[in-house]
Parts: C-alpha cells; sequence; structure tokens
C-alpha cells in the first residue's frame, strides 16, 4: 500500500508541487523571521563576548552621586547630570591589586558640540551616519579606539593636531592619511586635524559603522571635556590570579559610591536584555503575520486534497475492491499529505534561511550598527517549521482522507466522482457563527470609551464573523456568483465560465474564503488607517496654528537647541519662537512621553492646549498635565499623586492640575519646562528641543519660511516646514503604518491566489473529458481560454467582494468604539478589485494553455 501511495504521488509531480508551495511559503517565512532575529541576536551576543574577553570590569561615574569629575562638564558640552572620572582616579585604579591594564575612554556619539565636516563643510547628517569622537587608546602592537579594537592602517596620533579616523569616514569623506579632516564645535569655530591612520573596528557595537575621528587624549580633553584631565569610562583587565568579581569588589571599596564598577558581562546585561527583548517583540509580530497567511493557506490544502480525492475516487475505490481497508485508505491520504509537506518545509526552510539572513543583513546596513555573521539556525526553529509545515498539511488533509476511505467500492466504479454533497449544515453553522460574532460586534461598537476588553471584543467578532461567511459561502456561491458572473456573460465562453464558477459551490466557497479572508482583513484595517488619517488631518487643520516648524531630519536625533531657538526669535517677522522637548518614561507604572514648551502661554494658542479639567496656566514644578485618554486609562482626577519616573530610573512625585482634550500635536503629559526632570532631560543630548514652532507675522509666513532655511542652510539635520508640509508629514506618517501592513498581509493574498491557481489547474485536469467534448463541439481555442478567465474572475471577485464587505463593516465598527470618523478609501478598494480580476487572469494562464493544448479525441477517451 506504501509503494502504490508513492507510486501514485510521483506519477502526479504537478499535483504535489501545487499542494506543497503553500507550505513552501508559509515555512519560508517563518524559516526567515526565526533566522532574521536568531542572526542579528547571534552576532550580538558575538560582539558581547568580544568585548567581555578584553574586559573583565568597567567603572563608570555614577549618576545619581556627586563624583569629583562633575565640576565644569555642562561647559564642555556635557551636563552636570553626566560626570567624569579624573585622571588620578584612574592612576588609582590601575594601582589597585589585581589590576593587570586598565583602559580609560573618552567616546562621545552624535553630539551637536562637536560635529565632523564632509569635504562640502557640511555636518553629515545624523539620519545617515552615526558619528563618534572620542581618544585613541591602542598601543603600537594593538589598534583600539574608544572601547573597541580592530586594525589599524598608518600609525596612531602623536600630537593633538593629527587624528585617526574609522573606515567608514575615510570611504565616505573619501579621506585618505595626509589629508585634513575637520571638527566644527557648537560656536562654529573649525578645528582642523591631520589624517595620520585609518581604523578598521573589528569589535565594539555601534562603533564599527560609525564615522569616526580618534584623537590624543589631550586633543579629546580639551574639544570635549573643558579641557579637564578626566575620562567618561575605565575598562578594566584583571591579572591572571584575580576574578572579574573580586577586582569588581575590590575595586568598589577602594572607589567609593562616587563610582559604579561592575563586571563586563553585568554591564552589558541590561542592553543585551534590551536588545532581546526587542527582537522576540519583533519575531512575534512577524510570526502573527505568517500565521494568519498560514490560516489562509489551511483553505488552500484543504481544497486541494478534497480535489485530488474526488479525481481519485475510481483508484480509491479499486483498491478497496482489491482488499484495502478504510484504514489504509486514510493512511494513503495522510502519507500523501506528510511527504507533500515534507518536500514543501524542506523547501522553504532552506529558502526562509537565505531570506533570514539577507534580511538581517538589510538591517545592520539600515542602521543596526553591528556586523552580521553567519546564518544562526537554532533547534527551535527547526522543530517549529517542520512542526508547523507538517502538522498543518496533515490536518488538513484529515477530513479529505477520512471521505476517502469512506468510497463504497462498487458505488465509486459506477461513476467517475461523488456527487455535490448539500451544504445545509454548513449553512446553518454559518449563520450561527456569523450571527453571534455580529451581536459580539454590534454590542462592542456600543460601548462607550477605548476600554480594551471592547476592542478585543470587536476582533473576536471580526473573526468570528469571517468564520460565519467562510461556511456560508457554499450557500451564497450561487447566486452571488451568477451574479457576479454576469458582468462577463456577453458571449458563450462567458457564460460556460460564470456557470463553471457556480457547479460546485463547495469547492469555489474555499478558494473564494481564501481570498476573502485576506482582503477583510487588509480592507478592514485599510478603512481604519484611512478614517485616522482623515481624522488627524482635521483635527491638526483646525487645531494646529504655527506657520513654519523647525524638526530634527531623523526621530533619533537633531541638533535642534537653545541658542537655535534664540536665533530663530530674532528672525524678522518672527512673532513666536516656541521650544518643545520631552523624554520617555512612565507615570504611575504607565508608558508614556513627557513634554514641556520652554513658553507655555504660546503653546497654548500655537497647539489649541485647551482645559477639559483643572487648569493649564502658571505651570509649576511639580505639577502634571495629562491627557483626557490618559486621565480616563488611569483613572486619574484633579489633585491626584502621581509618580513620573523617566528611563534612567530618576523619579519625582507630581500632582495632577489639569487634563486637556486630545489632539494629534499634543503628547500624553507635560511638566514645566524648569521642573528637575526636564532639565535633566535636557542635559542628556546636546539638543535640547524636539520641534520649534515659529508664529510669523500676519502676512509674512514666506518671508519667514526663506529666512528660517537660509538660517539652516548649513544645518543638514534640521528640516525646515511650512504648517502645510506639517500637516501632511504627519498623516503621511500615519498611512505608512498603512503601507507596512499592506506588505506584511501581502504574503496571505499570494496563498489565496495560489489557492484560485491550484483550483484551476486541477479543475482542468479533472475536465479533461468535458473539455474536450466542448472542443468536439465547436468551441475554439480561444473561447475556451476565455471561459476558464472568466471562471477564475468570478471566484476570484466572489471572494474580494465579499471581503471587503466584511472588512469595511468590521472597520466601521471598531471606529464607532472610539467615537471616530469613518472614511472608506473607495480608490484602494476599487484597486483590490482590480487585484482580483488580475489574479483570476493570472490564474487562468496555465490551465487555459493546457486546455487550448488538449488532444480532442485523446481527451474525449480519458476517463
Amino acid at each position: 500500500m506504501l509503494r502504490a501511495t508513492l507510486k501514485s504521488l510521483l506519477a502526479r509531480k504537478l499535483r504535489l508541487l501545487l499542494s506543497g508551495f503553500a507550505i513552501l511559503l508559509s515555512v519560508m517565512f517563518i524559516s526567515a523571521a526565526f533566522v532574521f532575529t536568531d542572526t542579528i541576536d547571534a552576532s550580538f551576543d558575538r560582539i558581547v563576548d568580544q568585548v567581555v574577553a578584553d574586559v573583565d570590569v568597567i567603572v563608570t561615574p555614577e549618576r545619581e552621586g556627586k563624583t569629583p569629575g562633575a565640576e565644569g562638564a555642562a561647559e564642555a558640552g556635557l551636563p552636570e547630570s553626566q560626570p567624569t572620572i579624573p585622571g588620578d582616579t584612574v592612576d588609582t585604579i590601575r594601582k589597585t591589586p589585581g589590576v593587570a591594564s586598565a583602559t580609560a575612554t573618552i567616546a562621545v556619539y552624535n553630539t551637536n558640540s562637536l560635529r565632523i565636516l564632509g569635504r562640502d563643510g557640511k555636518p553629515y547628517p545624523g539620519k545617515d551616519h552615526s558619528q563618534l569622537i572620542g581618544n585613541w587608546t591602542g598601543e603600537a602592537d594593538r589598534a583600539s579606539a574608544a572601547g573597541a579594537t580592530g586594525k589599524l592602517t598608518g600609525r596612531r596620533p602623536a600630537a593633538d593636531g593629527e587624528a585617526v579616523i574609522s573606515q567608514t569616514l575615510a570611504r565616505t569623506g573619501p579621506f585618505a592619511p595626509g589629508d585634513t579632516v575637520i571638527l566644527r564645535d557648537a560656536a562654529k569655530q573649525q578645528v582642523k586635524f591631520t589624517v595620520v591612520g585609518v581604523f578598521t573596528p573589528e569589535s565594539g557595537g555601534g562603533s564599527q559603522k560609525a564615522l569616526g575621528v580618534y584623537l590624543t587624549d589631550a586633543a579629546a580633553q580639551r574639544l570635549l571635556l573643558d579641557a579637564r584631565d578626566a575620562y567618561q569610562q575605565v575598562r578594566v583587565a584583571a591579572s591572571a590570579s584575580t576574578t572579574d568579581t573580586a577586582l569588581r569588589d575590590r575595586l568598589r571599596a577602594s572607589l567609593g559610591p562616587q563610582y559604579t564598577v561592575e563586571t563586563g558581562v553585568d554591564a552589558l546585561a541590561d542592553q543585551v536584555e534590551e536588545l532581546k527583548t526587542a527582537l522576540n517583540l519583533l519575531r512575534n509580530i512577524l510570526l502573527g503575520f505568517v500565521a494568519f497567511a498560514l490560516f489562509i493557506g489551511v483553505f488552500l490544502i484543504f481544497n486541494t486534497f478534497s480535489i485530488v480525492v474526488a479525481q481519485r475516487t475510481r483508484e480509491l475505490a479499486l483498491l478497496r475492491a482489491l482488499g484495502a481497508s478504510q484504514a489504509q485508505i486514510r493512511r494513503s491520504v495522510l502519507i500523501e499529505a506528510v511527504a507533500t509537506a515534507t518536500v514543501g518545509s524542506l523547501l522553504g526552510f532552506g529558502f526562509g534561511c537565505g531570506l533570514g539572513w539577507l534580511g538581517a543583513r538589510f538591517a545592520a546596513n539600515a542602521g543596526a550598527s553591528i556586523e552580521i555573521g553567519a546564518v544562526a539556525v537554532t533547534p527551535v526553529a527547526v522543530v517549529v517549521c517542520f512542526a508547523v509545515g507538517i502538522l498543518v498539511t496533515v490536518g488538513s488533509a484529515f477530513i479529505p482522507a477520512v471521505r476517502a476511505s469512506r468510497i463504497p467500492p462498487v458505488a465509486a466504479l459506477r461513476a467517475t466522482q461523488a456527487p455535490d454533497r448539500p451544504v445545509r449544515r454548513l449553512t446553518i453553522a454559518g449563520l450561527v457563527l456569523g450571527g453571534a460574532g455580529v451581536a459580539i460586534t454590534l454590542y462592542s461598537a456600543a460601548k462607550d470609551g477605548v476600554n480594551n476588553i471592547w476592542v478585543l471584543l470587536i476582533f473576536v467578532g471580526a473573526l468570528l464573523v469571517l468564520l460565519g461567511l467562510a461556511l456560508l459561502l457554499p450557500f451564497l456561491t450561487r447566486p452571488i456568483g451568477l451574479a457576479i458572473g454576469r458582468v462577463f456573460a456577453w458571449s458563450a465562453p462567458g457564460r460556460l465560465g460564470r456557470l463553471n464558477a457556480a457547479r460546485k459551490p463547495r469547492r469555489t466557497a474555499i478558494t473564494a474564503a481564501a481570498m476573502m479572508m485576506g482582503v477583510a482583513v487588509v480592507a478592514m484595517f485599510g478603512t481604519g488607517f484611512a478614517s485616522s488619517s482623515a481624522e488627524v488631518g482635521d483635527d491638526l487643520e483646525s487645531s494646529f496654528h504655527a506657520d513654519v516648524v523647525v524638526r530634527p531630519t531623523w526621530d533619533m536625533g537633531g541638533v535642534l537647541n537653545q541658542a537655535m531657538a534664540s536665533q530663530l526669535a530674532a528672525l524678522p517677522s518672527v512673532r513666536t519662537a516656541v521650544g518643545h522637548g520631552g523624554f520617555s518614561g512612565t507615570v504611575s507604572e504607565a508608558e508614556g512621553w513627557i513634554s514641556w514648551y520652554d513658553q507655555p502661554e504660546a503653546a497654548q494658542r500655537l497647539l489649541s492646549l485647551r482645559a477639559s479639567q483643572g487648569r493649564i496656566d502658571a505651570l509649576r514644578p511639580g505639577e502634571v498635565l495629562m491627557s483626557s485618554n490618559r486621565a480616563k486609562e488611569g483613572k486619574f482626577k484633579i489633585g491626584d499623586q502621581v509618580t513620573i519616573r523617566n528611563d534612567d530610573q530618576r523619579a519625582a512625585n507630581y500632582r495632577v492640575v489639569g487634563v486637556f482634550a486630545d489632539s494629534p500635536t499634543l503628547y500624553d503629559y507635560f511638566i514645566a519646562a524648569d521642573d528637575p526632570l526636564a532639565v535633566w532631560a535636557r542635559g542628556q543630548t546636546s539638543w535640547q528641543y524636539e520641534e520649534i514652532y515659529l508664529e510669523a507675522a500676519p502676512g509674512a509666513e514666506a518671508e519667514v519660511k526663506a529666512a528660517t532655511d537660509a538660517l539652516m542652510a548649513n544645518e543638514p539635520e534640521a528640516r525646515v516646514q511650512t504648517r502645510e508640509q506639517y500637516i501632511a508629514g504627519l498623516v503621511d506618517n500615519n498611512n505608512t503604518g498603512m503601507i507596512i501592513l499592506q506588505v506584511m498581509m501581502g504574503l496571505a493574498l499570494i496563498i489565496a491566489a495560489l489557492g484560485v491557481v491550484n483550483t484551476m489547474v486541477l479543475s482542468v485536469i479533472e475536465r479533461t473529458q468535458e473539455l474536450g467534448m466542448l472542443r468536439a463541439l465547436g468551441l475554439s481555442r480561444g473561447q475556451t481560454t476565455r471561459m476558464i478567465a472568466v471562471e477564475a474572475i468570478v471566484v476570484s471577485l466572489l471572494g474580494a467582494v465579499l471581503g471587503i464587505l466584511a472588512g469595511v463593516g468590521l472597520a466601521f465598527a471598531l471606529q464607532k468604539t472610539q467615537d471616530g470618523l469613518v472614511v472608506i478609501p473607495w480608490g484602494t478598494l476599487v484597486a483590490y478589485l482590480v487585484g482580483a480580476v488580475l489574479v483570476g487572469l493570472v490564474a487562468a494562464i496555465g490551465p487555459a494553455i493546457r486546455a487550448g493544448r488538449l488532444n480532442v479525441l485523446s481527451a474525449i477517451s480519458c476517463e
């Protein structure tokens, strides 16, 4: 029986290919998700191991305490909250018993107080390159700088006017030994250095791809630390007879509480944990999209095996007549499923490994700042990929296998195919599930507020609605499919194609259900994003009144500071310049963004900041304002005490004094600009503001925009926008989510389209004799092609139309829970319908060619 099964499978290679392709795609993306995150994780672990191999203990200043090196840091571009380690303390560390070596480092990333200029005399944009300026710490036989080790071409800097540059800067400039590299300080003064070497980092994380300039200790201290004999970190290597923990404890005792002393592993633990958490989150998101695509694939696999079993009715019946038991027939079909799944999973896993590795390389080149090593494949990834591929296929093929085992030998030998069964039970089940989904959705949508439980229930209702529709499709296929087919029924081939699409409701329904599920989800989120974007645009038009906005060109940093705000305020025709800054943190354990404005009265006018409760004027240190949504979620009221904690675990207690109406331009919480946490946050970066809003004199908007452009001409990291451009940018940012979703959901739609192709190919094989008879009766090859194309288009449109209706309806319910505006993206929905037509046409190409090439006599005689 096993040999017969394998021979039957190998004799129908096309069936194997079509059945396995859906599994191949799904497993490929599962594998890619694992390999992508595991490869980045392994590369980061490799970097950590390299760092830890050279460093046993790391000494840094204690931020919470007062250290001897804190005085004068602010004047150097480093705030008082970023103290340093004096040179005599470094000497003390080096003299501590058990210390083999101690390397004192200075490394400042992306500082606005000192910028690297390109050959055009302009600073390099931070969105394209991170920048690192520090001291050269390598010896003649060992190249290292700013905590990184690597290879030095040339020599190390021996005088204050000399510098070693990173290979990235040498390639970007381009610069070579003997050239001059220029640094520009905050006062626009230029400092020139002669390049004496090029450093290629081989370890050290972010420094590997940074534009780096490495100076002598004295030069780095003069430019970055106000000429103080001080450093930012000391990396200590223990002697052979001393453990890292013993040396850590010894240094803690000798240095006191002013310094943080940790082993190399402990010092990097937070970074490692943060990266792993982010990678796990990314992996889960990717696997969530793949899981939905795999759910769509279940329909395809089930339909494929159902058609295959129907086509093999006589073959299976003959086996029964020759003595095969029902269990053997079931096993035969399931063995086919296992073989198909194994081949598909194996190929999918291999392709996925390559795709995941390429994705990791792309992410690294786009800004991950780490060197990607070999492909990382974990046992978990292998087990999950093959388990999912095989179990999903076997599960999808189980019902067709049971049906195959129940074929009566004599009855099956009298007919080529089993008749379609009634759809009454499916219809009743669909009505029950769909009705329950509609009830849950409408009930949740009628509730006030944005409680997460109602949103969750709407998604549960949406799932039930889609499952109900899928079960109702066999009943709906004939009336809706025939109605859609009327568009193409203007010729005999069109009428035949229309009737063929409705001939087998179960088969057509399963194929259309896959398309419907994919389109419904994309349409639901598409309508949601379109509604959200329209709402954001309307709110901004009515609430945002600044005429010109200056903001960073990238989200991870910028150059906006108090000096720049003062220059902008002094421009002709500028009435007001409002600086806005903030930091991420928690407010009574709820994550959010805490903001401030240096001119709160003007900010209220420009941003339409209005109190819905309490007051918003004269905000003092220790007081906080919060949005109405945040107040509702946290059940806060005026007078309540909350604790604000920033990412560095600095915390303070605040009193809620006001609640303001939500707006797209306003963040969650506001504190006073002179509040200690706001002052501390401004000191953590060389830029103090996230954005600067300018108010122009009446009729002078164009003049202010031109003057601001001129002032920012040499600041490539500052972006100047008019009010209209700023609003359009925020709306476009909102649309970015839709673009990402559509790309991610593309896998599900590809599998759904593959289902149409699969059904049409197997349907043509099944109807070989019928097609031969139609050809014999005078149907030409072109007419045969049109007939099959109409059938495929009707099936695709059936799924797309129902998916659009379901998706838009569910989006309406979801928006209703948030009292939001509902905007239907007609252009996008029409594009889905056009796409469904194209899917049908593509699906018809192969089957139409095969049908057109049939030998009429051979086809008629086919059994």
